[in-house]
């Protein structure tokens, strides 16, 4: 098992949005988790890039993840987040947004229109939208 370790956001942040990117060139928010993953516990996510979605097809997105779940994820009760763990975000509505958490309460994310930058995720802007909070099988 492995053991996560704090991340050094300021290494991620300012990664320029890029639809369904994969890379430091550009991620969408699926994007910036894999990558943080792959960079900093030698994780390897699954891309699904053969999954046919924009990030604008809120419900495509919400159905990807709702069906993801299983795929090595485990819930967490609130307040046993740490580092390296993935909040999922209401958007629209919708569960079709992630970002990673730095330390409870702060999250690296990226969205359509901003840069990969660190917010909090108990904020007046995203509290309401917290959908849950996982960890990967091999963390």
């Amino acid at each position: 098992m492995t053991m996560l370790h704090t991340i050094n956001a300021n290494r991620y942040i300012g990664i320029p949005f890029a639809e369904r990117g994969r890379s430091w060139e550009g991620c969408d928010c699926w994007g910036l988790v894999r990558l943080v993953y792959a960079e900093e516990y030698g994780i390897d996510l699954p891309s699904y890039l053969d999954e046919d979605y924009t990030t604008t097809d809120g419900p495509h997105v919400s159905s990807l993840i709702d069906h993801r779940k299983a795929d090595g994820w485990r819930p967490l009760p609130p307040g046993e987040e740490r580092a390296g763990d993935v909040v999922l975000l209401r958007v629209t509505g919708l569960p079709c947004h992630v970002g990673i958490v730095l330390r409870p309460g702060q999250m690296l994310h990226i969205m359509r229109g901003t840069n990969a930058c660190v917010e909090r995720y108990w904020s007046p802007l995203w509290n309401r939208r917290v959908m849950g909070i996982y960890r990967h099988a091999a963390a």
